[in-house]
Order: C-alpha cells, then structure tokens, then sequence
C-alpha cells in the first residue's frame, strides 16, 4: 500500500473522505505526510496498553516505544 500511494501525486487528491488502517509500528512521518497529500482524514491501528514483556509474549511484534513514538509523529497531523 505504500507504494501505490507514494505515486499519488497532490493534484491526485482523492475526491471523498477516506482512511486507513496502520500497524502501529508502521507509522512515520513521510508515510503520514504523503497520506495527507492525498487526502486521507483518518488512520486506524489497534494498540495495547501493556510492558513490553508482556507484548512480547503476546508476540505484538511492536514495543511500548513504538507506540510513543507513533503518537508523537501522529501529533502533528491532528
């Protein structure tokens, strides 16, 4: 899905409200930029709230920190 939408240009804004969903330790900065680009008004991602021994047991396959992070870049596409 990165790809496709990296090749969307701003004049390729799509005309209606749409989403998207993200594993949380997928959101960055230039993934979010090029969404907004494009038009996306919404992204989705489940997150726990647990230690990270326990999302790693549970094998999340993302930490804590990941999830800080994502909130931190989320931040400035509010």
């Amino acid at each position: 899905m990165r790809v496709l939408i990296c090749k969307f240009s701003g004049s390729d804004r799509l005309k209606s409200d749409w989403s998207f969903t993200a594993r949380v330790d997928s959101i960055v900065e230039d993934l979010l930029h090029r969404l907004s680009e494009v038009g996306c008004n919404g992204l989705l991602s489940g997150i726990k709230s647990a230690p990270n021994e326990k999302l790693k047991l549970t094998k999340e396959g993302f930490t804590t920190h990941q999830v800080i992070d994502a909130f931190g870049v989320l931040k400035k596409y509010k």
